[in-house]
């Protein structure tokens, strides 16, 4: 984070040691609103967690409804409610133990988010990364005026998240004149309600790719009985080995899946940490700059201070949507080439340049805006802002620009210098279509 030295600020409150209350404020929501906040995370993955499995747990038992099969049968075709009988109680137990196979799956999944605690949700790494900014630039935002951070410890002990909108909030009030703080603030509260979801998608994602490889068994489970009533005992015996054996190569796909569905969600979490921690620092700085901005300079530029903390929070936005991206194509291309290696015994051999450089390209990917970040943490902001504006010197305009910039435009460029968009059609084409 970059320590700035700007003259003292008229909004300054009147306390003794400014810099120790923020600081005490900073150390409070640590202790108290962000453990609130990782409670509230797990509670809610819980919740999530629960709903799905209990969806899914109803849809298992749809498959008892099979053991009416053989009574509506029976008025079509007489003769064969017997026949029908016992196939009809062994799709009934083939669907509902298919359909549970992926509920616990959930729990194993549940189960790895308690062990992990909140590392793999971007609202902690969000939380965490603003209060370690605060506490860090407690002596320049003392400067600014102590009035902005007042109201930190209050809403930290209420349990409110601690947010860089916040911030924002408290601006907002002191300078109604200025709309964009409120703006902004309500743009960043959206990137970090929908930084939320993240895990979810993922959870979803993995539901999704069940169920695509799940439907054939499903519906040729379902036409068991039609199938044992219309062709006798033995097309009923071949109709259940086959759906013996595509469940079992099924289950075997979905194990597999599973494991690299684990690793690379590890992988975009961790990713994920590396971009947020200098993302919010560069909001910060542009804050302070602009706070600074209002204080010196009498006419400020209110579109320069949008452009500098929207494209903060644009560049934080951009960092959830590529990881994202990247994990969905990768496990997308995985799922199917398991699938088609389970059911078309394709090996794997067959797709070798895959398996090199997909994870490869999709971790390059991943990494990309975390590379960003921290190369304008520790190198371009701080040349960027040794220049120091005076009231001689009004360049605050030039400078929030130039710090936002500096985070998007090295992100377009390094991500078209390695070829991002090629290595995402790697990822998502030439996939043949699954059985």
């Amino acid at each position: 984070m970059v320590a700035f030295s700007f003259p003292a600020s008229s909004l300054a409150a009147a306390t003794p040691d400014p810099a120790t209350s923020i600081r005490a404020a900073a150390a409070a929501a640590r202790q108290i609103a962000l453990p609130l906040l990782e409670q509230r995370i797990a509670a809610t993955q819980a919740t999530q967690l629960e709903f799905i499995s209990a969806l899914l747990t109803l849809f298992a038992l749809l498959g008892l409804l099979l053991l009416f099969a053989p009574f509506i049968l029976a008025f079509k075709h007489r003769g064969t409610f017997l026949r029908t009988l016992g196939t009809s109680l062994i799709a009934a137990l083939l669907f509902v133990v298919t359909v549970e196979l992926f509920a616990g799956l959930l729990i194993a999944l549940r189960e790895f988010q308690n062990s992990v605690g909140s590392f793999l949700h971007p609202q902690a790494a969000i939380a965490a990364s603003f209060i370690d900014a605060i506490d860090e630039n407690a002596a320049t935002l003392a400067s600014r005026g102590h009035a902005l951070l007042a109201p930190l410890k209050a809403i930290a002990l209420a349990g409110a998240d601690p947010t860089p909108s916040l911030l924002l909030d408290n601006v907002a009030r002191i300078r109604a004149d200025y709309a964009v703080f409120s703006t902004v603030a309500r743009v960043l509260e959206a990137v970090y309600n929908l930084s939320a979801l993240a895990p979810l998608a993922l959870v979803l994602l993995l539901l999704v790719f069940f169920f695509i490889g799940v439907r054939p068994v499903l519906a040729t489970i379902i036409t068991m009985p039609r199938d044992a009533a219309l062709g006798g005992t033995r097309i009923a015996r071949t109709a259940l080995r086959h759906v013996v054996s595509t469940f079992l190569k099924e289950v075997l796909a979905t194990l597999l899946f599973a494991i690299f569905f684990f690793f690379v969600v590890f992988a975009a979490a961790f990713f994920m940490q590396l971009a947020i921690r200098p993302a919010v620092s560069a909001f910060l700085d542009a804050f302070i700059l602009s706070i600074t901005y209002l204080d010196t300079i009498g006419g400020a530029s209110e579109g320069a201070i949008l452009v500098g903390l929207l494209g903060t929070s644009a560049f934080l936005a951009l960092a959830f949507v590529t990881v994202l991206v990247a994990a969905f194509l990768f496990l997308w291309r995985v799922q199917s080439l398991f699938r088609r290696r389970l059911h078309a015994r394709e090996p794997l051999s067959q797709n070798a340049r895959f398996w090199l450089w997909g994870p490869l390209g999709t971790l390059w990917l991943m990494a990309i805006p975390g590379l960003i970040a921290s190369a304008h943490a520790t190198w371009l902001a701080p040349a960027l802002l040794k220049i120091s504006p005076t009231n001689r010197d009004p360049s605050f305009a030039l400078l929030l620009v130039a710090n936002a910039l500096l985070l998007l435009i090295p992100f377009v460029v390094l991500f078209w210098l390695s070829r991002g968009f090629p290595v995402l059609r790697f990822l998502a084409g030439a996939r043949r279509r699954s059985p």
